[in-house]
């Protein structure tokens, strides 16, 4: 007589499983016994059981405290960044670069804003080389046309905002 035999059973979380994990471990604080499981995480054998016990944890688990930043503009591998609060109070970062044509653009920096500091914050110095070498005022994004804004690389209002 024949049975029926059920197929073998992977010991270990899917794939999926140990990218959740990995994803959440970078977004949110630390979980209790985070040390003890980071290992397991590492080398992608993580226990079911304790897979689903990790991302119960983690999504229950804060988000990561970024440094307090304000409002403002800031400087980080050579790249310039705005960052700006949004209404529920959540600091977000926009790339400020110049496209194909030479206009100042904004674009959403995803995840950034985490590698930010208060240390990084632009002086004016930065945004005035940046207008130097782009023609455009980095704050307002508009072209500088008088003389002696293009020479400093930053229209007065703007320093005076600065």
């Amino acid at each position: 007589m024949r049975t029926a035999t059920a197929p073998a059973r992977n010991p270990y979380a899917s794939t999926k499983q140990i990218d959740l994990i990995r994803s959440l471990a970078s977004d949110r604080e630390p979980i209790e016994g985070w040390e003890l499981v980071k290992p397991l995480v590492d080398s992608g054998k993580v226990p079911p059981g304790v897979a689903r016990l990790a991302i119960d944890r983690f999504f229950k688990s804060p988000y990561r405290t970024t440094a307090k930043l304000e409002a403002g503009f800031y400087s980080l591998h050579e790249y310039i960044y705005e960052v700006r609060i949004s209404e529920a109070g959540r600091a977000y970062a926009l790339e400020i670069f110049l496209n194909e044509v030479g206009k100042v653009c904004r674009e959403i920096a995803r995840g950034v804003v985490r590698d930010l500091r208060p240390e990084h914050a632009l002086t004016i110095e930065e945004a005035m080389a940046f207008g130097r070498e782009t023609g455009s005022c980095c704050i307002c994004g508009r072209v500088l046309t008088n003389p002696e804004s293009i020479e400093k690389g930053i229209g007065p209002i703007c320093e005076q905002r600065f």
